[in-house]
Formats: C-alpha cells, sequence, structure tokens
C-alpha cells in the first residue's frame, strides 16, 4: 500500500513539473514589459548592429514595430526589447484575420507559433524552445487537407515524418533515425541519408 501511494506521488510530482515547464515555456514571454513604443516600419529609418539588435535614431530600440497598409490599418505588429524581437508578433491580412502569430524570447523563437490562411484556415503550427523546432510540425493546404507532419529534435527533423497530397493521399511516409538515415516511403525520391549532425532546419525557410 506505501509502495502504490509513494508511487502516485511520484507521479503526480512529474506531472505537476511537466505543467510547469510547459507553461513558463509559453508564458515567459508575457512576463517581460516592453516599452508602449510604436514606430512604424514604412516611415521609420531602422538599422541593425553587428549583433543583430534593431537600432532606431541612433539607439538599440525597445518597443513595437508596425506595418500598415494602404488604408492605414496595422498588418503587422512585433514587440523589441534591446534590441531583440520579444513577446508576442502578429501579423493580419487586410480584411482584419489573422495572418500568424509568433512568440520570442530575446530574439529567438519560442513557444507555439501559428499562421493561417486568408479564408480562416490553419496554414501552419511549430513549437520552439530557444530558437530551436521541436517535436511536431504540422502545415496544411488551404483547402484544409494537411500536407505534412514533421518530428523536430533540436531543431533538426528526427523521427516520423508524414506528407501529403492535396487530395489526401499519402506522398511521403519515413522515419529519420539517429545515423541520419531516412526508412520507409519517401515518395518520388529515393531514401536519402542527411546529416541530422549539423542540419539545423528553420521552417519558416524551407516552408511549403
Amino acid at each position: 500500500m506505501k509502495t502504490t501511494v509513494k508511487a502516485i506521488i511520484v507521479v503526480l510530482i512529474l506531472v505537476i513539473s511537466y505543467v510547469s515547464i510547459i507553461s513558463f515555456t509559453n508564458s515567459s514571454f508575457k512576463a517581460v514589459l516592453i516599452p508602449n513604443k510604436l514606430i512604424s516600419l514604412d516611415k521609420s529609418k531602422l538599422d541593425s548592429d553587428s549583433k543583430g539588435r534593431l537600432i532606431f535614431e541612433g539607439e538599440i530600440f525597445s518597443g513595437y514595430v508596425i506595418k500598415k497598409n494602404l488604408n492605414n490599418y496595422i498588418i503587422e505588429k512585433k514587440g523589441y526589447l534591446n534590441g531583440y524581437l520579444e513577446g508576442k508578433s502578429v501579423g493580419y491580412f487586410d480584411n482584419g484575420k489573422l495572418k500568424f502569430k509568433r512568440y520570442y524570447h530575446s530574439g529567438k523563437k519560442v513557444g507555439t507559433h501559428k499562421g493561417w490562411y486568408i479564408n480562416g484556415q490553419k496554414k501552419f503550427e511549430y513549437f520552439f524552445n530557444k530558437g530551436l523546432s521541436e517535436e511536431m510540425h504540422y502545415q496544411w493546404y488551404e483547402n484544409g487537407q494537411l500536407y505534412s507532419e514533421i518530428n523536430y529534435l533540436n531543431g533538426k527533423p528526427f523521427g516520423a515524418t508524414k506528407i501529403w497530397r492535396k487530395d489526401g493521399k499519402l506522398r511521403s511516409n519515413f522515419v529519420i533515425r539517429e545515423n541520419g538515415r531516412r526508412y520507409g516511403l519517401a515518395g518520388i525520391k529515393r531514401c536519402t541519408k542527411i546529416n541530422i549532425k549539423e542540419e539545423i532546419i528553420d521552417p519558416y525557410v524551407v516552408m511549403r
């Protein structure tokens, strides 16, 4: 009986710790106070220094950079702190619908990033930890059909990967192992070895 109780307590502690870590990962950027200073991307002279920090009028910028459309509506708003992207960045279509929502901490991508098509259909959903891709990343076609499921570990594709055609038929289904080799159906091309020890993939760069 005592053994069972101890086991339950251990499990509860692990669950609470896991939830705390996830909560911190997704809320750490919310605790940072960004000065309520707005500058327009279209009208401001912006620059960057050798460390990649945003410079405005000769000084390291903290505040929000906004972008407006021809009707003077905000279509992008990005927070900066000490020159680096910080907190929530959002984008909108001209019709006011949400285009993307991303989170940053000290210039690095963190938490869950989401994107949408103009019709409201979800376009992508990624998860980042300290700037690196982690866990399962998803992309969708505009018709709502799932396009890809790619698992990441430390910024590199690892484990299960599936890619579908627009009609819903499976095009690729393979697993990437520790040796960097793909095992399974890789579509038209033959399964090839990739260097997972060196290839850190930015999903925004390789986005369909």
